[in-house]
């Protein structure tokens, strides 16, 4: 589902009640905020759902695949401003989507993926030879374009193994396997686990 369609409709989806990453028990709903999200230009609202720990006590946010935590942009923003950086052709499109973002906006964006790269690389590509991928040489002109591939591999590598996953794009994916925190700045290395979900939980 898109942003733009998902927004208006958010109150009422009930996203699948997610583990406590601490604990490793169920979590119970405990409420929503809301949410702007901006997409090529336009600020959507959306409401998101928080959880609780029933042992632990502590509280998350369940956030779409398209939300990334701590940010103001969609995944798909975030992930054009980065492509286009190593030299990946974006079209059209990814000026579309990168509207209204301010230019130091973008360099922050690109700054951090280059500095979070090795492990974003060791990761994506831990996670795609544990999912079957074959390990192939990765392009290594920049630690960025490294871990590009790694994320394109583990992402081909779902759509072979589980094709009616519901994530959508290679950074959805890849948000969504960093818990909806890609390019937070308590983003993590990818968890290692089947994709069967939209949503990742993080501290609200």
């Amino acid at each position: 589902m898109t942003l733009a369609r998902y927004a208006p409709v958010s109150r009422e989806v009930k996203p699948p009640r997610p583990d406590c990453p601490a604990c490793k028990v169920a979590m119970w709903f405990d409420g929503c905020y809301r949410r702007r999200v901006r997409q090529a230009g336009v600020v959507h609202e959306l409401v998101v759902h928080r959880v609780r720990c029933p042992r632990c006590r502590a509280g998350h946010a369940v956030l779409p695949d398209f939300v990334v935590a701590r940010r103001l942009d969609s995944t798909d923003v975030i992930g054009a401003a980065v492509a286009a950086a190593v030299g990946a052709s974006v079209a059209g499109r990814g000026a579309v989507l990168l509207a209204a973002v301010p230019a130091r906006t973008v360099r922050s964006w690109r700054a951090r993926f280059t500095a979070f790269s090795l492990p974003l690389a060791i990761g994506f590509s831990a996670l795609a030879a544990g999912w079957g991928w074959q390990p192939a040489d990765l392009p290594c002109v920049t630690p960025a374009h490294t871990a590009m591939a790694a994320i394109g591999a583990a992402w081909h590598t779902t759509l072979t193994r589980w094709p009616a996953s519901p994530l959508r794009g290679p950074w959805r994916f890849a948000n969504a396997m960093c818990g909806g925190a890609l390019m937070s700045i308590r983003m993590s290395v990818p968890l290692a686990r089947r994709p069967g979900h939209r949503s990742g939980t993080r501290p609200p």
